[in-house]
């Protein structure tokens, strides 16, 4: 059986074709196809509908990373992020790690967690700890000091987002807070950057440095925090004031305290600090920005000989006298040497290594974790060619030791 067709391409010739049954659903599809491709207009119309398939198809993602890059984040945390730009390159290289502070105990992590931890092998200091300085114990700084010196800082009635930044290179913490208003514009956002560390060089010091941005019309009032010794028995300390740029701007009236106390394992501990505010409040002027440094000086020794009150009392005197030494060694260096001579220690301690590259399975052993128990192992162990206060004899004792280097172990034996 056969059916008559029609030639739809000449409607004025009506040319009769004999097509099998079979072929018949074949035939119909060979003609419409050919005359929508036939025309100009017809591939016109299939190019364009596939030109925007693939535009949308392109455009889709970037619309989700736009959305979640600024139309997700708030003002303030646009404001957090905008700061921590400029640690990307660090971060990407397992250098730096970034940690979100969740603004709640149920709230959940951004990023993988690593321990924000300074230290130098003498002492050391964790944001997190409740227990203050550690110092140096029989296996490594184990003795908790219960007295944290840093400054802490509040502004009322303003929002907060914080993130820190653990720099294993440079062997440092740096913390980022930003203020706002609830319903204030991105540009006027109040900001803090706080730079921390155990001075690699100087066994005893711990450094806050502290800069504070407001870009707002009016001057802002800053509660300030700080534990100067106030459960100690304290006394002013006679230390003359060496000015430098980073105290520039510091209130005046302000004074150094220095104090003992003696803590479990017989352990004398003295440590020199000054008040970062006389009154409580720190002023922020409009449109200024206001830079600040917290110096805190630590020096212990274990008491042989407890219960002699004479011993006692000369090795109070002692160590005081060593923590105002040091006190004025660092307020001339200023800050800037200071933080150079720090940086550049744990440069050097980073010159020789490894590399290997990230792997994507489940519980896999990265770079990260690696580089990052490197740094907390360093930072438990002093080094006695870049200590400050090394003795000739110590100095003379590493030496040999690196004339060894297949032989880093007990009774000469070998590394590998």
């Amino acid at each position: 059986m056969t059916y008559k067709l029609y030639n739809a391409q000449f409607p004025n010739r009506f040319h009769r074709m004999n097509i099998p049954q079979g072929q018949m659903k074949n035939v119909l599809l060979q003609k419409l196809s050919s005359f929508s491709l036939a025309r100009p207009s017809g591939r016109k119309l299939v190019l364009g509908v596939l030109g925007v398939v693939i535009v949308i198809y392109l455009i889709i993602p970037l619309l989700k990373s736009g959305s979640h890059r600024y139309m997700v984040l708030t003002r303030i945390e646009r404001c957090l992020q905008d700061r921590l730009k400029i640690y990307n390159t660090k971060v990407n290289s397992q250098n730096s790690f970034v940690y979100h502070v969740p603004t709640s105990d149920k709230a959940k992590p951004v990023e993988k967690y690593f321990l924000p931890y300074i230290g130098n092998g003498y002492i050391g200091i964790s944001l997190d700890g409740k227990h203050g300085v550690w110092l140096k114990g029989e296996r490594g700084l184990d003795i908790a000091t219960d007295y944290n010196p840093l400054v802490s800082f509040e502004i009322s009635g303003y929002d907060v987002k914080e993130a820190f930044v653990l720099d294993i290179v440079d062997g440092k913490i740096v913390k980022h807070t930003c203020y706002q208003q609830h319903g204030a514009s991105l540009a006027n956002c109040i900001t803090l950057k706080e730079t921390l560390y155990v001075h690699r060089t100087r066994p005893g010091l711990l450094v806050q440095e502290v800069s504070f941005y407001n870009p707002t019309d009016k001057n802002i009032e800053v509660s300030v925090t700080q534990d100067i010794l106030s459960s100690w028995a304290t006394e002013h300390s006679p230390i003359e004031h060496v000015k430098d740029n980073s105290e520039a701007d510091a209130d005046s009236g302000t004074k150094w305290h220095i104090g003992s106390k003696t803590l479990s394992k017989q352990v004398l501990l003295t440590v020199a600090g000054r008040e970062f505010s006389r009154t409580g409040i720190m002023e922020l002027p409009a449109k200024k920005t206001v830079l600040r440094q917290s110096l805190t000086v630590f020096d212990y020794t274990v008491m042989e000989n407890k219960g002699d009150k004479s011993v006692t009392q000369k090795t109070i005197r002692d160590r005081k006298s060593r923590c105002v030494k040091a006190v004025k060694s660092a307020l001339h260096a200023g800050s800037s040497d200071l933080y150079e001579q720090h940086t550049l220690a744990w440069h050097q301690l980073w010159q020789s290594g490894f590399a290997i590259s990230d792997s994507k399975a489940p519980d896999s052993l990265n770079s990260d974790v690696i580089n990052s128990t490197l740094y907390y192992i360093l930072s438990h162990v002093s080094s006695t060619l870049q200590d400050l206060t090394s003795s000739p004899s110590e100095v003379s004792q590493a030496m040999t030791y690196l004339n060894k280097p297949r032989a880093c172990y007990h009774n000469s034996h070998h590394t590998l």
